[in-house]
């Protein structure tokens, strides 16, 4: 059966599936959702966990050892599977598919899958377990949809605001749900109940931290090594996720991607700029960039991100912060030519 994650809270009430499948491109609703199954599993009594972490070494034949070896004096048990390339190879899909028939007793099966796509949809291991599992779809929020979540969100601290204020939250985040998660939490932490004014959020999330993390990519812009890694070290201590890192480091490279392209196209420079939503020091650095960055640099500089996510995925050994800051001074070093001295 399929459902999205707003379903989610309304078909757990009624039922607790042995097996569910929370997958799709959203990563901060694929985490809230594993969080509401595991909670609502734990009230019902199964109190104990088992993580099995799926990666391209993981023995398969674990995850049947766990389900069929349960002691008779074991109390229930959440098993938690973690696919984060969507792609469990031979072994898994046989395995995969051989728990979507099996007759569970005392154990729930949650598993999530970090990363999906057309392929993996149409997979047999997936269509198998469709059949016989609840799929929960964490799929991505739309731009029209984007001012009700935040409302809701904030509902959920009983805070209002008007439509201008949750614009200036939607410029802030750029679109990003996992950031915009975060503002919102802020709120709810240093601002009373009830209705919040524009400049009374603007003044809360400027002071909440000691540093935004907009400072991230103001810092690769200016080519600030030293600030770069104070900011990214700072962040990393107050707790903050490691894929809003990438995504803000990300965010540069895709900006000026996005004005180089459309300069080829044959789009003025300043036109290319102002519909790539550039302002302030994008502004002023962007037109630069852009004009001096080779797009073989900027296609090595994405190829880094790409491997510092899979870091982040846990499909290396490599510590993700160190790799963040590694991929950042790249950047920045790529940005520092003496051909781009005058861009700042």
């Amino acid at each position: 059966m399929q459902i999205t994650t707003n379903q989610l809270a309304a078909s757990l009430r009624k039922n607790l599936p042995k097996i569910l499948v929370v997958y799709g491109e959203e990563t901060l609703l694929q985490i809230e959702a594993c969080q509401k199954i595991k909670r609502t599993a734990h009230e019902r009594g199964y109190t104990d966990q088992k993580l099995l972490y799926a990666d391209q070494t993981f023995d398969w034949n674990e995850l049947e050892l766990t389900v069929s070896n349960l002691s008779l004096f074991a109390s229930k048990q959440i098993i938690d599977i973690r696919i984060p390339t969507g792609k469990p190879g031979t072994a898994g899909a046989k395995a995969l598919q051989k728990l979507a028939e099996s007759d569970l007793t005392d154990v729930i099966v949650l598993i999530s899958i970090s990363s999906f796509d057309r392929q993996i949809k149409n997979s047999k291991w997936f269509q198998k377990l469709d059949k016989n599992s609840l799929m929960i779809n964490a799929q991505k929020i739309s731009k029209f949809e984007f001012p009700s979540w935040i409302t809701q969100k904030l509902s959920h601290q009983n805070q209002k605001v008007d439509r201008e204020t949750i614009g200036f939250i939607i410029d802030r985040v750029e679109g990003n749900l996992l950031a915009a998660s975060q503002e919102i939490e802020k709120l709810g932490l240093v601002l009373p109940t009830g209705r919040l004014s524009l400049d009374l959020v603007d003044q809360a999330l400027r002071d909440v931290s000691r540093y935004d993390i907009s400072d991230i990519g103001s810092s690769i812009l200016t080519k600030d090594r030293r600030k770069f890694v104070k900011v990214t070290r700072s962040l990393e201590f107050e707790g903050t996720s490691p894929p809003l890192i990438l995504w803000a480091i990300t965010q540069e490279i895709r900006t000026i991607l996005s004005v180089m392209i459309k300069v080829k196209k044959g789009i003025t420079i300043n036109e290319a700029v102002r519909t790539s939503r550039c302002w302030g020091l994008r502004k002023q650095t962007i037109p630069y960039l852009a004009k001096r960055i080779s797009r073989s640099e900027i296609v090595s500089i994405i190829k880094n991100c790409h491997k510092t996510d899979l870091i982040i995925k846990g499909l290396s050994k490599s510590d993700p912060w160190d790799s963040l800051i590694n991929l950042g001074l790249t950047i920045i070093d790529t940005f520092d030519k003496e051909s781009l001295s005058e861009a700042v």
